[in-house]
């Protein structure tokens, strides 16, 4: 089921330690990962995005040939490595292809604005809002470049992290998208004990409304804030609504 809507908010996410992992040590590591699909980034169309991220160490990005991120090939930027003091690029699954020096990237309790880009297979990041600015990484993909078409998201190595995909750095598609089987977690939610068209219709006139997780079973509506830090949550009888965005 699909429905309008009108106002365009930022994308909020939190992400648990997921422990000592990486693509360097971990062939699946792509199902540790956070996928931007289950919170309505449904397509990547662009080769470059900005982001911000407040964590002590080890932020990933994973960029995958697939939009669940179920493959062997992408590539993960790995911020705030040993002990927040570098950036590591893996393609796929056994390498390290690069890494910069990066001495207190991450802030543990502010967030830290990066941006990343990967047009014609040359990977670059760096920091500030504006692409190409205070670069700090770049390597160029020997082989034939990845077509991303999955973004995904990790914390690690003892650290949980904190995202914001601001408006500006996704576009909206006007309608939500639904994940089955996938809620969220959000402190201070809102319950209702609505139908889910009128779920729906009640985060339509909502400013602040960015989604809705719908149990079926239960008939009741959370709804999704602005203000709020997403997570996975474990409602098998949930679908989880969010607005359809593409970077």
């Amino acid at each position: 089921m699909i429905f309008i809507v009108s106002v365009c908010n930022s994308l909020r996410l939190s992400t648990l330690n997921q422990g000592n992992i990486d693509a360097e040590t971990i062939p699946n590591v792509y199902q540790f990962y956070t996928r931007l699909s289950t919170f309505g980034v449904h397509r990547v169309t662009g080769t470059f995005f900005t982001f911000q991220v407040k964590s002590c160490r080890d932020a990933a990005v994973l960029l995958s040939t697939s939009t669940d991120l179920i493959s062997p090939n992408f590539y993960e930027i790995f911020y705030g490595g040993n002990g927040n003091s570098k950036i590591y690029l893996s393609r796929n699954y056994g390498t390290n292809v690069a890494q910069s020096n990066a001495r207190n990237l991450l802030d543990c309790n502010n967030m830290v604005t990066l941006w990343i880009s990967w047009a014609n297979g040359i990977l670059k990041t760096g920091t500030g809002s504006i692409l190409g600015l205070n670069q700090i990484m770049e390597w160029n993909d020997p082989n034939s470049p990845l077509d991303v078409a999955g973004i995904g998201i990790m914390s690690a190595w003892g650290s949980n992290a904190e995202w914001i995909f601001s408006s500006g750095d996704i576009g909206y598609d006007t309608k939500f998208c639904g994940s089955a089987g996938k809620s969220f977690t959000n402190t201070g939610v809102t319950v209702y004990n609505l139908t889910e068209l009128k779920c729906a219709f009640r985060c339509i006139v909502s400013a602040s409304c960015v989604g809705f997780d719908y149990n079926d079973q239960l008939q009741k509506c959370h709804m999704v804030t602005d203000n709020g830090f997403l997570q996975n949550g474990h409602g098998n009888d949930s679908i989880l609504y969010t607005k359809c965005w593409s970077i």
